[in-house]
């Protein structure tokens, strides 16, 4: 369960074991030759297992989190995800005021 934040929002640190899970994840199947995958290195994991969670909250498939589906990301987080929360959130991740999430920021978010 993360933790959340009031000045940083969510708490990515105690849900890095979900990513590293998804990473041993993918090594298996990528090891056993079930899957083609075509990460070569723990970033390339690292990144793949990024992408596959962001792509798992853009449901529209816009390449963008808007703020609902924030919404539910934080749902499945753990954390609270009432209307003052998602919009303190967003105001911090969505560093370039579009009022969405982009790919660049959801990383960046990861990688702080």
């Amino acid at each position: 369960r993360c933790e959340s934040s009031l000045r940083g929002g969510p708490d990515r640190s105690a849900c890095v074991c979900e990513l590293q899970e998804a990473m041993a994840e993918e090594e298996a199947k990528a090891s056993s030759g079930s899957e083609n995958l075509a990460a070569t290195s723990d970033m390339d994991l690292l990144e793949f297992a990024l992408k596959e969670a962001f792509s798992k909250y853009d449901n529209d498939g816009s390449g963008n989190i808007d703020a609902a589906e924030f919404k539910n990301l934080l749902a499945d987080m753990g954390e609270p995800n009432d209307d003052a929360t998602v919009e303190a959130a967003m105001k911090r991740l969505d560093t370039d005021n579009s009022g969405l999430i982009e790919w660049s920021e959801f990383k960046l978010w990861w990688s702080e």
